[in-house]
Formats: C-alpha cells, sequence, structure tokens
C-alpha cells in the first residue's frame, strides 16, 4: 500500500493526474454547453413552430364559435391531436371545458397557469413546460429505484385566445403535447458524445503518460545518479542530447559532478601529500634522535650537528603547517578580502625591500621598473603573492644573477612579470607548477626549503581578486611569471556585496 502511495505521489503521476483533470473538466464543460445550446435551439424551434400552428386553429376556430358548431369544432380538435400527438381542449372564459379532444375534462374548471394568462392577464397566447410522472408496472428492485428515482416526460402547454364574430374573447384553446422525444434525441447525442470523449480522454491519458514520462525519465536518471553519488561515486554523469531545460539541469550536474570528482581527487591527493610533508620531518627527527639517544658517549660536535639538523626540521615542519593552514584559510574565506585602492608599485617596493638582504647574500641583484600603478586590491595578501614569487626567483637563480621586477598597465589590468636567471622549468611541466605540493626537482625543492605550496597560494590569491597568473620559462634561462590584477572592482568582486 505503501510503495503505491509512493508511485502515486511522483511526479509522472501528478503530470497524468492534472492532464487527466484539465482534459475532463474541459471536455465536461464543452459537453453540457453545446449539448444545452443544442437542446434550447431545438425546444424553441419546435415551441415557435407549434404556438404558430396553434394559434392558426384558435383563428378557424372563431367562426365555429360563433355559430356554435360543438360537433365541428370536436372533430377539429381530434384531427389536430391525432396528428400533431397531443390533446386539444376548448374552455370559455371561465375556463370551464367546453371541448376535449378525449372526452374526458368536459365540464371541468381549468387553472393552468398559461390559460390564466390569456383568459384573465390579457395575453393573445402563452406557453408553459410541465414535468410529468410515468408510473411503471414493475416489482421488486424496479419499484424501489423508480421510487428514489422516478421517471418523467416533459409536456408542453400551449394556449392561444379564441375570439368570436364580435372580436370579444370567448375563451382558448389548450394544446397539451409532450416534447420529451427532442430531450431524449439530445441525451443520446449527448451520451455518444460522451464516448466519444471518454476515447478521446484515454487517448489524451495515453499521451499525456508517454509525454509525463519522457520529461521525468531525466529526472529520474538524475536522482538514482545523485543517489550513487552521495555513495561516493563521484565519477557519475547523465546523458544529455537536447536544449530543454532539463537538459540544461543535466549540464549543470555534469558540471557539478565532474568539480567534484576533481575535488575528491585533489583531496585524497592533498591529504596524502600532505601526510607526506609532515611525516618526513617527522621521520628524520625521529631517526637523529634516537641516534642521539642510543650512543654511549655523546661527541658534543655530532651532538650540536643532530640538534642543528633537528631545529632545521622543525622550521620547515612549522613552514609547512603554515602554509598549510594559509592555504586553508584562503580555501574557507574567498569573501574575505579587504580591497581598497592601493599602490601597486609601493607594495612591489615592500616587497622586495623585505627580501633584498637575502639577494644580497646569495650575491643576486634586484632591479625594479615600476610605472605608477593603482588597483583595486587587499594590500596584504598582494604583497604576500608579490613575496613569494619574487623569494622563489631568489631561491632558484644562481649567484652573480638578476632579478627583475617590471610593473605597467595593460588593457584594464596591473601587469606584474617578475623575471629570472635561473634553472627554468622544464615544459612539460609548466602546466602543473600551480598544483599543490608540486615540485619541478624534489630533491632541490626541498634543499631550498620549499614545501610545494607557494605558487598554489599565490595563485588562490590573485584569483580572489579576479586576476590572472601564467608562467613563461625556458629550461637554463630562466622563467618570468606574469600577475595581472584589475585596476577596478569587477561585477563578480564578492568583497563588494
Amino acid at each position: 500500500m505503501r510503495s503505491t502511495s509512493k508511485a502515486f505521489s511522483t511526479l509522472r503521476w501528478r503530470m497524468v493526474a492534472s492532464y487527466l483533470i484539465i482534459t475532463v473538466f474541459g471536455f465536461a464543460v464543452v459537453l453540457f454547453s453545446i449539448s444545452a445550446v443544442v437542446e434550447n435551439y431545438l425546444v424553441n424551434t419546435r415551441v415557435s413552430e407549434q404556438q404558430r400552428d396553434l394559434d392558426a386553429l384558435a383563428w378557424s376556430l372563431s367562426s365555429y364559435v360563433t355559430e356554435g358548431e360543438i360537433a365541428a369544432i370536436y372533430n377539429k380538435a381530434v384531427e389536430y391531436s391525432q396528428k400533431r400527438s397531443g390533446r386539444v381542449v376548448l374552455v370559455d372564459r371561465n375556463g370551464v371545458v367546453q371541448v376535449d379532444a378525449l372526452s374526458s375534462l368536459n365540464g371541468r374548471a381549468l387553472d393552468h397557469q398559461e390559460l390564466s394568462r390569456v383568459l384573465w392577464d390579457g395575453e393573445t397566447s402563452a406557453h408553459g413546460f410541465h414535468k410529468r410522472n410515468i408510473d411503471a408496472n414493475v416489482t421488486g428492485l424496479a419499484a424501489l429505484w423508480q421510487s428514489v428515482f422516478p421517471k418523467v416526460t416533459w409536456d408542453v402547454y400551449y394556449v392561444s385566445a379564441v375570439t368570436d364574430a364580435s372580436g370579444g374573447l370567448y375563451g382558448a384553446v389548450l394544446f397539451s403535447t409532450s416534447i420529451q422525444d427532442l430531450k431524449d434525441s439530445v441525451a443520446s447525442i449527448r451520451t455518444q458524445t460522451l464516448i466519444v470523449l471518454v476515447a478521446v480522454g484515454a487517448a489524451i491519458m495515453i499521451a499525456a503518460s508517454f509525454l509525463a514520462n519522457s520529461v521525468t525519465r531525466p529526472i529520474t536518471d538524475l536522482t538514482k545518479v545523485i543517489r550513487r553519488m552521495g555513495r561516493g561515486e563521484f565519477n557519475l554523469r547523465v546523458k544529455v542530447s537536447g536544449k530543454s531545460e532539463v537538459d540544461e539541469l543535466g549540464r549543470t550536474f555534469n558540471d557539478m559532478s565532474e568539480r567534484l570528482e576533481n575535488i575528491e581527487h585533489f583531496r585524497s591527493e592533498f591529504v596524502s601529500n600532505a601526510s607526506h610533508e609532515i611525516k618526513t620531518p617527522l621521520a628524520t627527527m625521529k631517526i637523529l634522535i634516537e641516534s642521539l639517544l642510543y650512543q654511549e658517549k655523546l661527541d658534543e660536535s655530532v651532538t650540536r650537528e643532530f640538534l642543528g639538523d633537528v631545529n632545521k626540521e622543525i622550521d620547515r615542519l612549522s613552514l609547512v603547517i603554515s602554509d598549510l593552514l594559509r592555504m586553508v584559510q584562503y580555501d574557507q574565506t574567498e569573501e574575505n578580502l579587504q580591497p581598497e585602492y592601493v599602490s601597486v608599485d609601493e607594495l612591489c617596493r615592500e616587497a622586495t625591500h623585505r627580501l633584498m638582504p637575502i639577494a644580497m647574500q646569495k650575491g643576486i641583484k634586484i632591479e625594479n621598473k615600476l610605472e605608477p600603478v593603482c588597483a583595486w586590491a587587499d594590500p596584504v595578501k598582494l604583497e604576500q603573492a608579490l613575496f613569494n614569487i619574487i623569494d622563489n626567483a631568489i631561491k632558484y637563480t644562481d649567484g652573480e644573477g638578476t632579478v627583475e621586477v617590471n610593473l605597467s598597465k595593460e588593457n584594464g589590468y596591473a601587469r606584474i612579470a617578475i623575471s629570472d636567471q635561473g634553472i627554468g622549468i622544464p615544459e612539460k611541466d609548466l602546466p602543473y607548477i600551480f598544483n599543490r605540493f608540486y615540485r619541478v626537482d624534489k630533491a632541490r625543492s626541498r634543499a631550498t626549503g620549499g614545501t610545494g605550496l607557494g605558487l598554489s597560494i599565490v595563485e588562490k590569491i590573485v584569483n580572489l581578486h579576479g586576476g590572472k597568473i601564467h608562467a613563461e620559462s625556458t629550461e637554463g634561462k630562466g622563467t618570468t611569471f606574469v600577475v595581472l590584477i584589475p585596476l577596478k572592482p569587477q561585477k563578480s568582486d564578492r568583497s563588494l556585496t
């Protein structure tokens, strides 16, 4: 029962039910409206014709009334009644029956509303509808049914005024006849139309079912894929072939699924790399400390050397953790920029000034070629990015080399180009240098104290500003990093909202 209820509560069945309700309601309105119009037209046409015929009969009876020829009037009434399947009654001005085609009402006073309108209200003709129960000779359940729903037929009473030779009102002629045949004909038409409409409704329901299935099937498939994704299967995609809203939803889902897959892959790789980066200095420190612990005679120089190595590993571990925390902070607080119009050339000077002692120690010269440029940026984070790039340039440039920092305007951006004369980056490694923990030369990177996160942090900061970054390098000749920072706030700048 529960599964059945769930099946009928689906979008597909709700769509089919909606189509069916609309169709049935529309057909019902059309059916009863048309049948009512047809019935009214047929009834009004017949009533008009029979009223005209009775008016002609009343006029023809005037001469017989004046002469007192009751027998002729009776014959005329019988003939008219038989020809038109009805009953003619002639009454005087007091409503007393003078002639009855069936000879059963003679001498009785009639008080029908239609007679009153002609005899006492001054109308020349009138008609009215009367419902009459039909007693059928039935028994048992049929009799019980008839007592609750009695069978009826509809009659029409027509009345026309009859005048004498002087033009005075003598009385009126009343003609009663059934109009049930018209109603039965309309009911038959209504039944036949209903059968046709039911067939059409069934066809529409079947078509609606197929249509609803075509609309809901992609949604059902999407739901199944989402459930599987909830269990960690991020490599799933849905088939998209059209351009409808549902297809657009499928494309959006596929894009989201691809991003989630990439994020999951990156997360696994990040955890693995982070664990390795933290585990390596810990393992080194453990070996150094155990070596000291298990030595029977401690040599002071060896002890100092080992402790110095432990200190370096602690510094390295601290640097890795600091970079990890900074990266996580940038990942989780994308709206935490505090931009303002800043002098980018001053930020470049500040970054090079802080790194000048390290450069001088290696015999490296730093040259600034800076145009005055103002941009919409977070000064702390942008300086951090510049610091990281220039620091890398110094680390990978041999002594007596030069690091050059250029700043200019370019198509609405502040263009910062930082070049070195270092070892360069192989072409095959260029697409991956901004990946977290990626190292071109792992041995040399660790020797220079790198964590593999510096360029990832730089790229994150640049992206937060709505900027761009890329590297150009020739192996053995040096590398140039180009950073573009928008001069004005971007429409998508979240910090402005």
